[in-house]
């Protein structure tokens, strides 16, 4: 490898160790600071079961927050996360919101958090849904009202 190679290696690496790496190294790195002007704020969405036990009361709270109450999931399925979707989308075109939440002993009537990642707007969230993201399946989702 030549010089200049190794060059303009160390100094991705030096580049990467900044805060602009750590938006491509983690896209879902959660927005800090968060309005509360939308008109949405307060609407809710309601999980039923489905499948694996899935239960909860969503509510937006600020710009960019949203927060499941009374959460219950069995925390089993493979590779589950929370997505946002609009219009005709579904897992697999639509937003993610978390990484995957599968928990060992799962989710007993929790409140769970999800700040919405840098590049989402509440705008992104007509429905959101707990999706097994590697076949795009929707356990459950709801709109918010």
């Amino acid at each position: 490898m030549s010089s200049k190679w190794v060059l303009a290696l160390a100094a991705a690496v030096v580049m990467c160790m900044g805060a602009l790496c750590n938006e491509y190294a983690n896209p879902l790195l959660p927005q800090t600071e968060c309005g509360n002007d939308d008109p949405r704020i307060g609407q809710t969405a309601t999980w039923d079961e489905k499948f694996h036990n899935i239960r909860g009361t969503l509510r937006i709270v600020d710009n960019c927050t949203i927060v499941i109450e009374h959460f219950t999931y069995d925390g089993i399925a493979f590779d589950a996360r929370i997505m946002g979707m609009k219009g005709d989308e579904d897992c697999d075109t639509g937003t993610t919101l978390t990484e995957d939440i599968r928990r060992q002993g799962g989710y007993n009537d929790e409140t769970f958090t999800i700040a919405l990642p840098q590049s989402v707007t509440l705008d992104d969230v007509e429905r959101i849904g707990l999706c097994c993201a590697p076949v795009g399946f929707t356990f459950t989702q709801d709109s918010f009202k």
